[in-house]
């Protein structure tokens, strides 16, 4: 990758693999690369809006969706949910979460994306929590 870092998410659309979010070991960043396996290279693409570690990725209809995460301070969870469209190389601000949280992980079934756990920023209290967003 371009840029080391970690607390990144990772997801696939149209055979291209976006990282997209960071902790570079001081601060987070917005970072959002590509990486095309057929020629094996990076690229740089817009940055996230919003800018944190810990937060999940999931592709709906070649969207991807940005969601939760924390900040450099690791104070902040966020309920933040950001759609970027690679076709255009944009970003787009969307309904959050109900509950902000970061590491957690997201999924998508039938169009219909799930938030599933995370926790504090400071990673000391996890949650259950399952939400569900149709980005229709």
């Amino acid at each position: 990758m371009p840029t080391a870092r970690n607390g990144l998410a990772a997801v696939a659309v149209n055979n291209i693999i976006y990282a997209i979010g960071e902790w570079n070991g001081s601060s987070v960043l917005s970072a959002n690369q590509a990486y095309d396996p057929s020629t094996n290279t990076w690229s740089t693409k817009a940055s996230m809006p919003t800018a944190r570690d810990g937060l999940a990725t999931v592709a709906v209809n070649n969207i991807i969706y940005a969601i939760g995460g924390t900040n450099t301070a690791q104070t902040v969870v966020y309920s933040t949910n950001e759609a970027y469209n690679p076709s255009t190389n944009t970003w787009s601000t969307k309904t959050a979460m109900p509950t902000g949280r970061s590491y957690l992980v997201a999924a998508a079934v039938n169009n219909i994306i799930y938030a599933i756990g995370g926790g504090n920023a400071a990673r000391t209290v996890a949650y259950s929590t399952n939400e569900a967003y149709d980005p229709e």
